[in-house]
């Protein structure tokens, strides 16, 4: 896994748990609770991954989140972080979560007009 100076500590996927998929692309938690199960974080890693081919992926999730999925982007190590409460609902907007993910690599750098 590349490292990260953006995203947070604890949002990153455990070691003791972590699996790969997409060929070392994708980095998710194997775990498998009542709610969330490695194998939708492995989906929604792969969706991601086709989508973002120049992007490590890193997928975790657990408990006690206030959002069904959220995600973070760190431009300069090219890592995209997806974190689930819930894959299960989460899902389901993943196309919304690829729209804006490209929406955010395309914003332009802000230039300081008042210099």
């Amino acid at each position: 896994m590349r490292k990260s100076e953006s995203i947070n500590d604890a949002l990153k996927p455990d070691g003791k748990l972590v699996k790969t998929a997409a060929n070392g692309q994708v980095f998710y938690e194997d775990v498998n609770f009542m709610f969330l199960s490695g194998e939708d974080m492995k989906a929604a890693g792969i969706m991601l991954a086709q989508a973002f081919s120049d992007y490590e992926i890193w997928v975790t999730g657990g408990p006690w989140r206030g959002y069904d999925v959220k995600y973070d982007v760190d431009m300069k190590a090219k890592i995209i972080l997806l974190d689930f409460y819930s894959p299960r609902p989460g899902l389901r907007f993943m196309k919304d979560v690829i729209t804006e993910i490209r929406a955010k690599l395309d914003e332009k750098p802000k230039v300081n007009d008042d210099v």
